[in-house]
């Protein structure tokens, strides 16, 4: 994608037994989760190479600006690309052959339109080959916003290829000075343990799609999975923007 700007940090701690596992592997989720909510990123690189945990984040921003014209845009409101955030981290987890990878979209500054992108849901997900990777115990998902208005859930059907999606429904706050708008951030977190299936890692990626619709008729006709970003198909809808991160589970297994 142009206009991207990454920075890989790849751990280099050592893999030593740990007589305790503590935190739980619970407990450091919940803290990684809290910590790129914070912004943080560097302090969840500390916290995995203090539980000698090997791991791969990226986090990726968007420096391109913002166009000039709503035209392509209609009158919705809409979170900001440039001012928003996608992290990715891939963790060793207890388990043989498992890792555990977390998708994180710092969702921030919204822009002054008449409606918000209520219609359709934004799409979070992880792709992977799932010749080489499946999906063990229950994934997370949350949104949280300064209103507690957003709300997630996973995407009901299948992905083919092979994937995990879910559906992040965006409102408007219905309260503060702009009653009318999108809160101005919001916090988007999937997290999941993935098994690899056949000691060949491959790459697994972290993908949003923040969507809007001029009309209530607009709808997700589909969402397909495999390496790579996951591809979306919008009815009655379109694409503000996207953005993708791959992440190598190789050093984490």
């Amino acid at each position: 994608m142009v206009g991207l700007a990454s920075v890989g940090l790849v751990g280099t701690a050592s893999a030593d037994e740990r007589a305790n596992d503590t935190p739980s592997a619970d407990e450091l989720n919940a803290e990684i989760r809290r910590t790129f909510k914070a912004g943080d990123t560097d302090r969840v690189r500390r916290l995995l190479e203090g539980q000698e945990l090997e791991y791969d984040l990226t986090t990726t921003t968007v420096t391109e600006p913002e166009p000039a014209s709503d035209a392509d845009f209609g009158i919705q409101s809409r979170y900001s690309e440039s001012n928003s955030e996608l992290s990715t981290v891939v963790t060793s987890a207890t388990r043989n052959n498992c890792v555990w990878f977390t998708v994180n979209m710092s969702l921030d500054s919204t822009h002054n339109r008449f409606r918000n992108a209520r219609h359709v849901d934004d799409v979070v997900g992880i792709g992977f080959n799932d010749d080489h990777w499946s999906i063990i115990g229950q994934p997370y998902i949350s949104v949280t916003d300064d209103y507690d208005v957003h709300s997630a859930d996973f995407y009901s059907d299948s992905l083919s290829q092979g994937g995990l999606a879910g559906l992040v429904d965006l409102r408007e706050a219905g309260q503060g000075p702009f009653p009318d708008r999108l809160p101005e951030q919001a916090y988007v977190t999937l997290q999941a343990q993935l098994q690899n299936l056949d000691d060949v890692p491959g790459t697994l990626w972290g993908s949003y799609e923040h969507t809007w619709a001029s009309t209530s008729f607009g709808s997700i006709s589909s969402i397909s999975g495999g390496t790579g970003p996951l591809s979306v198909d919008l009815s009655v809808a379109s694409t503000a923007w996207d953005i993708a991160d791959p992440a190598d589970p190789k050093r984490a297994l």
